[in-house]
C-alpha cells in the first residue's frame, strides 16, 4: 500500500527522539525511510541503524550541512513516485489515512496535502494559473482569494509530492537560505504542478522545542534575507504575480528578518535591513497588514526604540518558556 512512497527523515543529535519517530513506520515495512543524518555527534546514526534490518530504513550519513542539504540528499536517492518529509523529533499516525489517499497516488496527483488547518472537505483540483498564484501568496502570508484553495501549511511536513515533476523540473532545497526555504520550495513544486488534493486530516505532530535540525544552524540573516528576496522575487515572476505584490512580498520580508535580527540581538544585520525601509512610503507601506504596519513605521523612524523594546519582551519571554514542557501541535 505505500510501497510507492519514501520519507525523508533529516536528523542532527536526534538520538532522544529518533527512535519514537521510525517506530511510526514499523507497522508499514512497505514504505521506504530514509533517515539523511547531518553530521550528528550523538549515536543517532546508531540508533537509527538498529532498524535497517526489519524494515525499508536506510541509514545515510552526510556533513553537517543543514537540514536543506540533508533533504536534497534524500531527494537524489529516492527511487519511488511519491515522498515526503518528517523531522526528526516529529511523530506521524499514518493508520489515520483514508482509502482516498490511496486513489490519489493511483491518479498520480501532483501534490496531496494532508492536513485539517484549513477546512474539513476534501478537494481534489486541476490547478490553474490563477489558482496557482493564490497558493502562492498564501504561502507569501497573503490572504488570498475567498475560495481559493489553501494548503494546510507552507512547510513540507505533511504533504505527498509526485517525484516525476520534482526530478523533470530538478527542484531543490535551496541551501544559501536557511528561514524560509521549506515554504519556497513548496511554492515552487505549485509552480510546475497541474493538480492538487487535499485531505483534512491530522496526522502529523509538530513537536515544539530549540533543538531541531530545522531550527538549530549559525547563519547570516542579512545573507538569508538577500538570498530569500532574490528567490521569492524570481518565484513570483515565474507565476506572473502583479508588481505590486511583488514589492510587498519583499516589504514583508525585510519587516520579519528586521525582526529576527531582534530576536537573535544581530545589531549589525538589523540596521542595514531595517534601513531599507527607507526606500518606501509611507503611502507604499499602508498596504500592509495593520501588526506589520505599525512595525514597519516605528521601525522607519526609531529602530533604537523598537530594537531595545522587542528585545526586551524577548529576554522575558524566554525566562516564562524555559519554565513549560515540551509540547506537540497537530497539523
Amino acid at each position: 500500500m505505500f510501497q510507492n512512497l519514501t520519507v525523508i527523515i533529516p536528523a542532527y543529535n536526534a538520538a532522544k527522539y529518533i527512535k519514537e519517530c521510525i517506530e511510526c513506520f514499523l507497522d508499514y515495512p512497505e514504505m521506504k525511510v530514509l533517515i539523511v543524518d547531518d553530521g550528528s555527534t550523538d549515536d543517532t546514526v546508531e540508533r537509527a541503524k538498529q532498524y535497517e534490518k526489519c524494515m525499508r530504513l536506510k541509514v545515510l550519513e552526510g556533513n553537517h550541512g543543514g537540514v536543506s542539504n540533508a533533504r536534497n540528499i534524500g531527494l537524489v536517492n529516492t527511487e519511488t513516485e511519491y515522498v515526503m518529509f518528517m523531522d526528526a523529533d516529529d511523530l506521524i499516525n499514518l493508520s489515520k489515512l483514508p482509502d482516498e489517499v490511496f486513489e490519489m497516488i493511483e491518479k498520480k496527483i501532483d501534490l496531496i496535502d494532508l492536513s485539517a488547518l484549513h477546512g474539513r472537505e476534501n478537494i481534489v483540483a486541476q490547478l490553474s494559473e490563477e489558482q496557482k498564484k493564490d497558493i502562492i501568496l498564501g504561502l507569501s502570508g497573503f490572504k488570498g482569494q475567498k475560495n481559493s484553495v489553501k494548503l494546510g501549511d507552507s512547510g513540507p511536513i505533511a504533504k505527498l509530492y509526485n517525484m516525476k515533476i520534482i526530478n523533470k523540473k530538478n527542484i531543490r532545497f535551496n541551501t544559501d537560505i536557511y528561514k524560509g526555504e521549506d515554504a519556497l520550495f513548496v511554492m515552487r513544486f505549485v509552480t510546475y504542478a497541474s493538480s492538487l488534493a487535499r485531505v483534512p486530516v491530522s496526522i502529523y505532530r509538530y513537536r515544539q522545542h530549540e533543538n531541531s535540525v530545522t531550527k538549530k544552524f549559525p547563519y547570516s540573516i542579512l545573507n538569508n534575507h538577500q538570498n530569500y528576496v532574490t528567490e521569492v522575487l524570481n518565484i513570483a515572476e515565474l507565476n506572473t504575480l502583479p508588481v505590486v505584490y511583488r514589492r510587498e512580498l519583499q516589504l514583508r520580508s525585510t519587516i520579519n528578518d528586521a525582526l529576527d535580527c531582534i530576536r537573535q540581538q544581530r545589531n549589525e544585520d538589523y540596521y542595514k535591513i531595517s534601513q531599507s525601509l527607507n526606500t518606501y512610503t509611507i503611502k507604499q507601506l499602508r498596504s500592509l497588514p495593520k501588526r506589520l504596519l505599525l512595525v514597519a513605521v516605528v521601525m522607519k523612524f526609531n529602530q533604537l526604540w523598537l530594537y531595545r523594546s522587542i528585545r526586551n519582551i524577548r529576554v522575558n519571554l524566554k525566562k516564562i518558556r524555559k519554565s513549560q514542557p515540551v509540547d506537540f501541535i497537530d497539523i
